[in-house]
């Protein structure tokens, strides 16, 4: 006599036992993948573009810190504004001027407004081809960070009285390391002839 709840467990039974053997059978009758390979000489005009999943990669964005030079501008401009005075626009030829300055007491060993061949900051300006209606300078030596400059540069009244002169628009900084004091910093400020 048979029962049907054992006869059901042998068709289970059978089933579990034999259906990893069917799909096993199936799999071994399926036809095999083709390789793909890469096409030879394509050209884009003989391919169609089509939609496919898109990957999208980030890059970090790269932040350029301001120099030294840009640093000091700014706080001589933050102190500008915070007097009543415009900001002073920053010009190519007086960054020359004032770099060329700062490099040369670093190279001659001197620190002067005037430097050992007779030459003053109008003379500077003229020789990078600055035309200019009013013109000054400030210098200092041994400020290790544009904020030491300005600090520097604040609490004595004829350098700040030149920094916040009303009547200068631009400015060029230079700073170069290395001579005795081993820091040197030049401001030209001035405003172009008309």
């Amino acid at each position: 006599m048979h029962h049907p709840n054992i006869k059901r467990a042998i068709s289970q039974i059978t089933v579990l036992l034999l259906g990893p053997i069917w799909i096993g059978l199936i799999l071994a009758l399926l036809p095999a993948p083709t390789p793909v390979q890469a096409a030879a000489n394509v050209r884009w005009s003989d391919t169609a573009l089509q939609s496919s999943p898109a990957l999208t990669i980030y890059l970090p964005l790269i932040h350029r810190s301001p120099t030294p030079e840009e640093q000091l501008i700014a706080l001589i401009n933050a102190e500008r504004s915070r007097n009543g005075r415009s900001p002073l626009s920053i010009n190519p030829l007086l960054m020359q001027a004032a770099e060329a300055h700062s490099q040369d007491m670093v190279n001659r060993n001197f620190f002067d407004h005037i430097n050992p061949d007779g030459q003053d900051p109008g003379d500077r300006l003229d020789n990078v081809g600055y035309n200019y209606a009013w013109a000054g300078e400030t210098i200092g030596a041994g400020y290790t960070t544009p904020q030491a400059m300005f600090n520097a540069w604040m609490n004595s009244s004829g350098h700040r009285d030149i920094l916040m002169e009303k009547e200068f628009t631009e400015i060029g900084i230079g700073y170069v390391t290395g001579g005795y004091y081993g820091h040197y910093w030049t401001a030209d400020l001035a405003r172009p002839a008309p």
